[in-house]
């Protein structure tokens, strides 16, 4: 597992984490085993006004997994990415 982050007054602006797995099932006629590698990735924007405070961002997920059984060579390996916007007005 590894996390490193970017700051700049004391606020992130990126972070990374992710980490390798060794996943392995073994139970009576199936087997399974495989490699997974997995991350996760944000950068954001925060801000401040008189009457709000805000952050703004992007993230992005990714998997990466590798069956290796004999029995069944299967490959996963989606991508995710999103935004983020979150006002936070100050009661008046």
């Amino acid at each position: 597992m590894y996390a490193t982050g970017h700051k700049r007054n004391k606020r992130d602006l990126a972070r990374l984490w992710g980490g390798r797995f060794e996943r392995e099932l073994e139970v009576p006629g199936f087997e399974f085993a495989g490699t997974q590698l997995s991350s996760f990735s944000e950068a954001n924007l925060l801000g401040a006004s008189t009457t709000m405070d805000w952050v703004m961002g992007l993230n992005l997920w990714t998997q990466d997994f590798e069956n290796m059984t004999d029995t069944r060579q299967t490959r996963y390996g989606p991508l995710y990415s999103g935004t983020l916007a979150n006002p936070v007005f100050d009661d008046i």
